[in-house]
């Protein structure tokens, strides 16, 4: 196998980690969430997201701090992906994905007052 391919295969193998987790949000409940995110986030992985959440360190912030709260007011929600690209910036491996998540709003989140209907959010 040339470099080129061995960086190919590579690249692969992360969008299909990537893949595997956005496909598998739609099964996770808010009891299940720590596993969700040990099976698909390194436990000293960073989160950088909307405000009022911003950042969060760490699997278990990123799991108290961002996926409970989000499958509570969304219990049904899926990611419906746009793009997935990877590729290598600054000498680290990168997986970059866009879309939408969809459920419904079903208990209010962040402030926001639930409409208990289907809501799209859009993600990059």
């Amino acid at each position: 196998m040339t470099d080129l391919e061995k960086m190919r295969s590579h690249r692969v193998a992360n969008k299909a980690v990537i893949y595997n987790c956005m496909k598998d949000l739609r099964y996770v409940r808010e009891d299940t969430v720590d596993a969700y995110v040990a099976k698909y986030w390194h436990e000293d992985a960073e989160y950088h997201g909307f405000h009022p959440i911003n950042s969060l360190y760490g699997r278990q912030a990123i799991a108290d701090g961002y996926y409970k709260l989000y499958k509570h007011s969304f219990p049904d929600a899926q990611k419906h992906l746009y793009f997935l690209f990877a590729g290598e910036f600054d000498d680290k491996e990168w997986v970059v994905t866009g879309g939408n998540l969809v459920g419904n709003f079903m208990e209010p989140f962040l402030g926001i007052p639930a409409t208990k209907l289907c809501t799209w959010v859009r993600f990059a």
